[in-house]
C-alpha cells in the first residue's frame, strides 16, 4: 500500500478544514492481463479521531488487500515507500 504522505492544498485537492474529513485508502496491484490497477479497500470520516483514524484503518485496508490478493491470484500489489 502507498504511504501516506501530504501535499500543499490546490485547487483540485483542497485543504479539509471542516466536517465531513473524508479519506480513502486505495492500494495499486499489477495484473497479468489488465496492467496496473487501483483497488479502493477502505473509505471513512476521519473528523471524530482526527490522526488517530489512521492505525485502525490502515490495518483494516491491509487485511483487505490481503484477502483480495488470495482471492485474485493473477494481482500483485505494487510496493512503494516513502513520497514516491
Amino acid at each position: 500500500m502507498h504511504a501516506l504522505r501530504r501535499t500543499p492544498p490546490s485547487e483540485a485537492a483542497p485543504y479539509a478544514d471542516g466536517p465531513p474529513v473524508l479519506r480513502i485508502l486505495y492500494a495499486f496491484c499489477q495484473t497479468t492481463d489488465r496492467g496496473q490497477v487501483a483497488i479502493i479497500l477502505l473509505g471513512g470520516d476521519k473528523t471524530t479521531l482526527g490522526n488517530n483514524w489512521y492505525p485502525a484503518n490502515v490495518a483494516e485496508a491491509e487485511a483487505r488487500l490481503d484477502q483480495y490478493v488470495r482471492h485474485h491470484t493473477d494481482t500483485k500489489p505494487i510496493i512503494k515507500r516513502g513520497n514516491l
